[in-house]
């Protein structure tokens, strides 16, 4: 619709910039809040787009800026289970001490303190989604 507009309607460029600039406004949070959403892979592809500044406007960028530094870290449970399947055993057998809280988290995993229980250790534990 809006193709068609500006090329069989008779609108200035001004128009038609504010035009475009006003479905980026509607769309650009929406699609990101879903790409942070579905998490891992979805929103790397959206923390590599922040960087098209070439391809996107400005206010694309700055909604996909967002998934930057605004990722939400997995429950719990999840970074247990993830930990169980890659190692073959559960936490509480490598670690004797395991940060619920992770240190920070990211597109693709995170990473939590721990202290291992064969010699006391700490460490940082990367755990990848």
């Amino acid at each position: 619709l809006v193709e068609f507009k500006h090329t069989h309607m008779r609108m200035t460029d001004a128009e038609k910039t504010a035009e475009w600039r006003a479905l980026d406004r509607k769309y650009a949070s929406k699609v990101v809040n879903i790409l942070e959403s579905l998490q891992g892979m979805y929103t790397k592809y959206g923390q590599i787009a922040s960087g098209m500044t070439n391809t996107f406007s400005t206010i694309w960028i700055e909604e996909l800026r967002k998934l930057e530094d605004r990722v939400p870290p997995r429950p719990k449970e999840v970074v247990m289970q993830t930990i169980l399947e890659e190692t073959g055993r559960p936490a509480s057998e490598t670690f004797a001490y395991f940060e619920d809280e992770p240190l920070g988290s990211a597109s693709i995993g995170q990473v939590h303190r721990a202290t291992l229980r064969s010699d006391g250790s700490q460490v940082a534990v990367k755990v990848q989604y």
